[in-house]
């Protein structure tokens, strides 16, 4: 992530239902992960996401906590 001159990656998982990703996020939210639903109508009801932002400040244990 350093050398490409960004200090975040954004990764974005596609779950193809509004209903379905936001309580997704609630539940991760819940685990105390800040992960950001994005819905119909900003997208399509099938492509509707969950936007993960992976700092580089993130340690590798935070990561597999998400997964």
């Amino acid at each position: 992530m350093h050398k490409s001159g960004q200090s975040h990656l954004t990764v974005p998982v596609i779950i193809g239902n509004s209903i379905r990703t936001l309580k997704l996020s609630n539940a991760l939210f819940d685990r105390e992960l800040l992960v950001i639903p994005i819905l119909f109508p900003s997208v399509s009801e099938n492509a509707t996401k969950l936007r993960f932002f992976i700092m580089v400040n993130h340690t590798e244990e935070q990561i597999c906590q998400s997964s």
